[in-house]
């Protein structure tokens, strides 16, 4: 691998160059090594200084940065910031209505931490996350958008049928099956709601804000059910906040 960065120093094309190169120990361990060259003279004779760093812990470290800022510590899932950047990128080559997104809030998920803990709480998500991988399979984005909440991101693939709501419905039946945390099984449910690229230069925020609404309105109709985006969703929504505000504050004046 050095030899093309050799025949260049003794070319005289560079007087200097570095390169990290991965060896295997003779214990069966990989390490990488950083290799330092460059050409210097000592009274007319040509010399070549080489200086071999052990960079394998800096590039872990590298790794482990980069990781953590595209994924989410507790599930290993693409965080939220990285989905909507991949989103955004698969919405600038695909077609309308080619991509979907599911916004999936668990039901009653407080519950959990309030009555078992955080422990057990994140216990679930974790086990919910795999299941979630299990069942959009290779083909699907999926990731963590905070709390309870989970994003996945379909896209259709030629000429077969695209049907975002029949594969939020698969994932309703595959979130209501038990998980056995430490031989005590709960049950969850999950509101869904989900939205598609149904216009031109669509983005992904657009996308997450529509399918935020429509599983609200999943919510609303009682939980543990899949709502698709529809225009007038806004509306309904923004009025449901509205009439929740004024029933408080008139409670608040005795407005009985």
């Amino acid at each position: 691998a050095a030899s093309a960065y050799r025949a260049r120093l003794e070319l005289g094309i560079v007087d200097t160059y570095f390169l990290d190169q991965r060896y295997l120990r003779s214990d069966g361990e990989y390490i990488w090594a950083r290799t330092r060259v460059a050409v210097t003279e000592d009274e007319g004779v040509p010399l070549a200084i080489t200086h071999i760093e052990d960079v394998t812990e800096q590039l872990h470290t590298a790794e482990q940065l980069q990781w953590a800022a595209t994924h989410d510590e507790l599930t290993g899932l693409a965080s939220r910031s990285e989905l909507l950047q991949r989103v955004d990128d698969l919405l600038v080559t695909s077609d309308v209505g080619d991509v979907a997104l599911l916004f999936i809030d668990l039901d009653n998920f407080k519950t959990v931490n309030d009555s078992l803990g955080h422990e057990i709480g994140d216990r679930l998500l974790r086990a919910m996350a795999r299941r979630l991988e299990r069942a959009v399979g290779a083909g699907a984005l999926l990731g963590r958008f905070g709390g309870d909440e989970f994003i996945v991101v379909l896209t259709a693939a030629g000429d077969a049928p695209f049907d975002p709501g029949a594969t939020a419905a698969e994932l309703l039946e595959a979130i209501r099956a038990a998980v056995d945390i430490d031989g005590t099984e709960l049950f969850l449910t999950a509101s869904i709601g989900y939205s598609t690229n149904h216009r031109d230069h669509a983005t992904s925020g657009e996308l997450l804000r529509d399918a935020d609404a429509a599983m609200y309105r999943a919510k609303a109709r009682g939980r543990d059910c899949v709502e698709a985006y529809s225009p007038g969703t806004h509306e309904v929504t923004a009025l449901a906040l509205r009439t929740a505000t004024q029933l408080r504050r008139g409670l608040e004046r005795g407005e009985v």
